[in-house]
């Protein structure tokens, strides 16, 4: 299985250099950049050619948000295709966890669930509270 990590701007990078920092490089993933300025048939055509070379065998694809061309684009073009995924609302530990699961993950539909609940946990509202 194979993930997919795009979104705009720095978000695709900042999350690559974060997971590298932390557990270095891996190969099962691979980053995407949606930087202003870029060629919308180009970056379609990227992510195409990540489907038709790893679709078939699970491909988990990252987005930063709903709605942004990164996920509309990757839902658009991943009709069709059972054996891939798309999440919104990535996260650095969904992506620490994809790192981890992915090569014995079932499916890529058992994947894409455990990411969203590992994606919840780690949203945290942290209270500072005054002491006595």
């Amino acid at each position: 299985m194979k993930v997919l990590v795009t979104g705009h701007g720095g978000f695709a990078s900042g999350m690559a250099a974060a997971s590298r920092m932390i557990v270095g490089d891996q190969e099962l993933i691979d980053w995407l950049p949606f930087e202003e300025g870029t060629n919308l048939s180009d970056y379609q055509a990227q992510i195409a050619a990540s489907i038709e070379a790893h679709g078939a065998q699970g491909l988990l694809i990252l987005t930063d948000f709903k709605g942004g061309t990164p996920f509309n684009v990757s839902m658009l073009l991943s009709q069709g295709h059972p054996q891939v995924a798309v999440l919104a609302g990535t996260n650095l530990a969904m992506i620490l966890e994809a790192i981890d699961q992915a090569p014995t993950a079932s499916s890529v539909t058992d994947l894409a669930d455990h990411l969203v609940v590992i994606g919840r946990q780690g949203l945290l509202r942290g209270i500072l509270q005054a002491r006595d």
